[in-house]
């Protein structure tokens, strides 16, 4: 009885892995990744497009004007489709996570790094300015006279 315990155990484990790959389960090129509902941003899994799959860098960061992109320079960015992005430079990795929705009729990049440094700059609700297959444009405006972000990514 035990053993087969076990077994079902690993088959389900195996079964959630492959139901939500990386890759659409339907079509490899269409927007869709995974179906399903994320509530952090009322955005659906789906929204998780191909547009974020594979590796990406910090071409452009600018605080309020101030151009820091020099903080990420050497990460490499991965977006999952379970919503989780990774930051790897020379063995360390730094774990957040990622969702896209829309707010106030505009879509939305939302990252979430925590507080740790560099990554807590880009901790934000990112208003999508630019997306494509190999760029994504970012902005954050600041409430009052704070000034505006701006943060790029670019395909590797």
């Amino acid at each position: 009885m035990k053993k087969v315990c076990i077994l079902f155990m690993i088959f389900l484990f195996a079964v959630t892995m492959i139901s939500c790959d990386d890759e659409c389960p339907v079509c490899h090129e269409c927007e869709c990744i995974c179906t399903g509902y994320d509530n952090s941003h009322g955005s659906s899994k789906s929204s998780r497009s191909n547009y974020f799959k594979g590796n990406w860098s910090v071409t452009q960061y600018s605080d309020r004007g101030s151009d820091e992109t020099n903080q990420f320079a050497g990460y490499v960015f991965t977006f999952t489709s379970r919503g989780t992005i990774t930051a790897v430079k020379a063995g360390s990795t730094v774990i957040g996570s990622w969702s896209k929705g829309n707010h106030g009729n505009h879509d939305k990049l939302y990252l979430d790094f925590g507080t740790t440094v560099p990554f807590g700059e880009i901790t934000d609700d990112w208003q999508i300015i630019e997306m494509s297959h190999t760029n994504i444009r970012l902005k954050e405006v600041s409430g009052g006279s704070e000034g505006t972000d701006i943060l790029t990514f670019e395909k590797n």
